[in-house]
């Protein structure tokens, strides 16, 4: 009998992490920090205000450390967007009200209101008492003109709990502009000087039954239990049918499908049959949004080549 390998978490593979960002141009440019998603592939799903969920693509980080990172929505114009307070505006005193989504995604769009509390040129930080946690990274830090005055990056915490004890520290907007030049006029570091581009890409995977090909090896990113795996990624309709087949005679194949926008894992095969051992779902979509797929070897470095076949039933 074979165990189960470890389910995909947030904790295992970061596909299931989350932070806060904003659009800061119409055409779809979004901030957040760096930690965000300097773990994840160039490609990740955001969840705008309304629920709509869209990809982007990560298009930039902060260089010398600094903690920002950019991404551009697919396909959009006329967004709503948030403007940048003047630099150097904000004081000590002054009102500010953070947005983001702390803790869990079921918790998006919170606002909590304080005063900056104490401005450090030296390091480049607006430290502020409004309740910031785990989740609200990234996300912006307001005054009452509705104006970004810093991005949301840390807490301050003594314990190993980390929560919100009432000093938390934000990029103020002297840092955030210099670095919004840098993208614009593309001198920002890029995603791929960041990480290893080869194993840490997701591929966009058609449903049109195309026939993919690939291969998992030594290097590629790799489950708790050192199973290898790539990652898929389309856009669904809630109601569709579809049907995914991962066939190889290499491997034995497994599939997870995850809709990370709710942070669930969605369905899982191993084998076809106790004679197959390659590995098909067929499932209905429960919502709109982006799907991420797992392509995964069963046992720990398993490596070979193997087919991937995505298609929409037709009802």
């Amino acid at each position: 009998m074979r165990s189960a390998p470890p389910k995909p978490t947030s904790r295992s593979n970061a596909l299931f992490g989350h932070g806060s960002g904003f659009i800061v141009s119409p055409d779809g440019l979004v901030l957040t920090n760096a930690h965000v998603v300097e773990d994840s592939s160039k490609t990740v799903a955001v969840v705008l205000a309304d629920g709509i969920q869209v990809l982007a693509d990560v298009v930039g980080f902060g260089s010398g450390g600094l903690d920002l990172a950019a991404l551009k929505i697919r396909n959009q114009k006329n967004l709503p967007y948030l403007r940048l307070a003047t630099p150097g505006s904000a004081q000590v005193g002054q009102s500010v009200y953070a947005i983001g989504t702390p803790l869990s995604l079921e918790l998006q769009n919170t606002l909590t209101y304080g005063v900056i509390s104490r401005i450090d040129k030296k390091l480049g930080l607006v430290q502020h008492d409004a309740a910031v946690n785990p989740g609200n990274s990234g996300g912006p830090l307001l005054n009452s003109n509705g104006q970004v005055i810093g991005v949301n990056s840390a807490i301050f915490n003594d314990t190993e709990i980390k929560r919100f004890i009432g000093i938390s520290f934000a990029i103020p907007t002297e840092l955030i502009k210099s670095f919004l030049v840098a993208v614009e006029q593309g001198n920002a570091q890029l995603a791929s000087g960041r990480k290893q581009p080869s194993n840490n890409e997701d591929t966009d995977l058609p449903l049109n039954g195309q026939v993919l090909q690939a291969s998992l090896k030594n290097g590629d990113r790799s489950l708790p239990n050192n199973s290898y795996f790539h990652t898929y990624v389309f856009e669904g309709k809630a109601g569709q049918q579809i049907t995914i087949e991962m066939n190889s005679q290499q491997i034995d194949t497994h599939l997870y499908l995850l809709l990370p926008a709710k942070e669930q894992l969605i369905a899982e095969n191993d084998d076809i049959s106790p004679k197959d051992f390659n590995a098909r779902l067929t499932f209905t979509l429960p919502e709109n949004g982006i799907y991420y797929l797992l392509a995964n070897t069963f046992e720990a470095g398993e490596s070979g080549g193997y087919s991937l076949r995505a298609t929409i039933s037709q009802k």
